[in-house]
């Protein structure tokens, strides 16, 4: 959230409303429109990351 604000965008938290993605950020220009973003993170020493259909599509 303070990096989508420190970039100037407008960011909100939707994680908990099981949308497929953690945050919306808008562009209050509107020049890039409105991002979709999935907060992931991964144990130390771990090679991959595995996203599942649900968290690579969004409705």
């Amino acid at each position: 959230m303070r990096v989508e604000r420190g970039l100037g965008f407008e960011p909100v938290d939707r994680e908990f409303e099981r949308l497929g993605y953690d945050l919306e950020s808008r562009d209050p220009g509107a020049m890039r429109g409105l991002r979709f973003i999935e907060v992931k993170g991964r144990t130390e020493g771990a090679d991959t990351v595995t996203v599942t259909r649900t968290r690579s599509s969004t409705r």
